[in-house]
């Protein structure tokens, strides 16, 4: 993705002691092909003759940057101003920074010369670095490496995170495009995995933009092979607003040598996965696969690698087996058919892998093992038996049930399922004739036929006599177990109601004692008048 390129040039001076040069810099790019430089002659009694040299740049590949000729100058003896002018520079030069001396030699005296070194910046904007304080990348930030201590350290097969901010001090809002890519130096060439994204930016705002991208499987331990070039340039105008990231991570500065190198490393062995595919949902009784690539990311080759998926609630175990996957081989796909049980629970799944690996064909042993958790899950929906029932029966433990007055209700709860399963225990249509007061257990977990026994107490509201039904509710995940209850409640009875309830079914025996009392009292009277007399 090397696109045109241009250069700044630096030029330095040593002051010699018969002439002078300002500035000592200069500064050249593809858009600036020209300087001017002062030469003074120090003794202007003598008449001073100067001539000039300089080498061209080569990047060691044959490409070029080479400089105009330079006149002599004649008779100076005072200040004069000469122009230094580069010829258009290679545009497939090597980003980076070289240099080149400039001879100036005092004619008249050969020994009398000063040497000026030059340094060439070849950069990744396309016409140089421009007004790079208008619009900067003020950090990049990394996050993803196999290296838990080191995110800038990474390995083959690392998906990593590159979080760029992006500053506009401009006077007005831009509209941006950052672009990246990574250079191999030592095969002089372009990988083409970088990528570009446009950003609107609000003046005097930063803006952050995210990109994901998979470190190459064939990429080789190093500390500076690789070379990460980031850019950030007005949307349409890189030729006006154009800067590069430097190894410091900004773009505010032209001077930086650009680029950042990465680090990789690699272990002796080392198997990773570089890639899954799951379903994200499969319903009771249907069939999926789960694919893995499989990576040799280590520096040597793996004779035998076995990958195990291990046993959960919704597959049975799966050993696959990979031989000869060499260091620079591609990943190397495998797939483990799954079959949902009919009576799996719904819900997500974990699925774990097992990596075997560093084969010993003389003991037939694996010397390394790795444990790989896929971090997206499988959804478990639909068509599912749940293993799950509960049974429920319940009767009056009370002798009767009178309003105003407590009742008892036992009820014996039943595990009828397959597994193991919590309960949540209600009771439900009760509210407008008594109110619940206390439940033994609300909350329980029963073993397959296991029983408990619950027994819940109601106060019987004031004017609740009659026939009333109301629910006993057993909760377990998403499904419910009902079990209706019915009872009478008699109404309450006042202070002369046991009174009136002897008459009830004895009236005729009653009849005699109210004879037998209405004669003892005849009897009393007369008793009473005879001894008055």
């Amino acid at each position: 993705m090397l696109t045109l390129l241009t250069a700044i040039l630096v030029i330095s001076s040593v002051i010699a002691l018969s002439f002078s040069t300002t500035p000592t810099t200069l500064d050249f790019s593809q858009s600036q092909l020209t300087q001017d430089i002062t030469l003074t002659n120090n003794n202007a009694s003598q008449l001073l003759n100067l001539g000039f040299s300089i080498g061209s740049i080569n990047d060691g590949q044959g490409h070029l940057v080479t400089f105009k000729p330079i006149s002599s100058i004649n008779n100076l003896n005072g200040s004069t101003t000469k122009t230094i002018e580069i010829n258009t520079p290679d545009s497939e030069i090597e980003i980076g920074r070289y240099s080149t001396m400039l001879n100036i030699t005092n004619t008249n005296d050969n020994s009398d010369i000063q040497e000026v070194t030059v340094y060439y910046q070849q950069s990744y904007c396309e016409s140089g670095q421009k007004n790079v304080t208008d619009l900067y990348i003020r950090s990049v930030d990394f996050s993803g490496s196999s290296d838990e201590d080191d995110d800038d350290t990474w390995y083959p097969q690392d998906e990593i995170t590159m979080d760029i901010d992006v500053k506009n001090s401009a006077d007005d809002d831009l509209d941006a495009t950052i672009e990246w890519d990574i250079y191999d130096k030592e095969e002089k060439e372009w990988l083409d995995i970088g990528d570009d994204k446009d950003l609107s930016v609000n003046k005097g705002n930063t803006e952050t933009e995210t990109f994901v991208f998979i470190v190459p499987s064939d990429f080789v331990k190093s500390t500076n092979k690789y070379v990460l070039y980031i850019k950030v340039y007005e949307e349409g105008e890189e030729e006006s607003i154009c800067g590069s990231v430097s190894d410091n991570r900004k773009s505010n500065q032209i001077t930086d040598e650009e680029g950042i190198p990465i680090e990789i490393q690699r272990e002796t062995n080392q198997v990773v996965v570089s890639k899954y595919l799951l379903p994200e949902i499969l319903s009771c009784g249907e069939s999926g696969d789960v694919d893995l690539w499989i990576a040799n990311i280590g520096r040597q080759k793996e004779d035998k690698i076995q990958v195990v998926l291990e046993s959960s609630d919704i597959n049975s175990e799966i050993t696959k087996t990979i031989t000869k996957l060499n260091e620079d081989d591609k990943a190397e796909k495998i797939t483990f058919p799954i079959t949902i049980p009919e009576d799996a629970e719904e819900k997500d799944y974990s699925l774990k892998f097992k990596i075997h690996y560093e084969y010993d064909d003389h003991d037939d042993v694996y010397d390394t093992v790795d444990i790989y958790s896929i971090p997206d899950k499988i959804t478990i929906a639909g068509s599912c038996l749940s293993g799950k029932d509960v049974s429920i029966s319940a009767f009056l433990e009370s002798a009767e049930a009178v309003e105003g007055q407590e009742i008892i209700i036992s009820a014996t709860v039943t595990n009828t399922g397959t597994s193991s399963t919590q309960y949540t225990f209600i009771s439900e249509g009760y509210e407008s004739w008594a109110e619940e007061k206390e439940v033994s257990n609300r909350l329980f977990t029963l073993a397959p036929a296991e029983s408990k026994v619950i027994t819940l107490t109601y106060n019987l509201k004031q004017g609740s006599a009659g026939d009333h039904t109301f629910t006993l509710k057993a909760l377990y995940g998403t499904e419910s177990k009902e079990q209706p209850l019915s009872i009478t409640v008699s109404e309450s009875k006042g202070a002369l109601s046991g009174f009136s309830d002897l008459f009830q079914g004895n009236w005729f025996i009653w009849a005699i004692i109210a004879v037998n009392v209405v004669l003892v009292v005849i009897i009393i009277l007369v008793i009473i008048r005879v001894s008055r007399e």
